[in-house]
């Protein structure tokens, strides 16, 4: 259940629990190197800012309930209210830029290292004499 909290001034302050599932387009040009930075927009098509004011309740992202994860840390979340006109109607949308960067650890042991060993031993197997067996 949900719950609308009406302040003296009017204001409805509603809090409705959501999971959203998101994908974003990621570069992998210097992986496993990477940092990601992945863009979330919500808003309204339906109701304009003259029906719907939209915000952020802080200036921060509460993030009590983020969990680590080993092969991402979160480097940081920035949130934005983006005041937005289509067809001369104003809307507003939250937008939340998360950046994350891989950890490179398991990458480097299990892929760098032993493409760079094999690759070291090819080079020293075409020196090695063609008489030698």
């Amino acid at each position: 259940t949900t719950t609308a909290e009406i302040t003296s001034d009017g204001r409805v302050k509603w809090t409705s629990p959501i999971l959203l599932t998101s994908t974003c387009e990621i570069n992998v040009e210097m992986f496993p190197f990477d940092s990601q930075l992945c863009q979330l927009t919500l808003g309204s098509w339906s109701y304009s800012q003259n029906r719907l004011s939209i915000s952020f309740l802080n200036d921060y992202i509460d993030l009590d309930g983020y969990s680590e994860n080993s092969e991402w840390s979160l480097v940081y979340v920035e949130p934005e209210v983006v005041n937005s006109v289509y067809d001369g109607i104003h809307y507003a949308d939250l937008t939340l830029r998360i950046c994350l960067k891989r950890s490179p650890t398991y990458y480097i042991f299990n892929m760098v290292i032993p493409c760079t060993v094999i690759s070291l031993l090819l080079v020293g197997d075409f020196m090695l004499p063609c008489d030698s067996g």
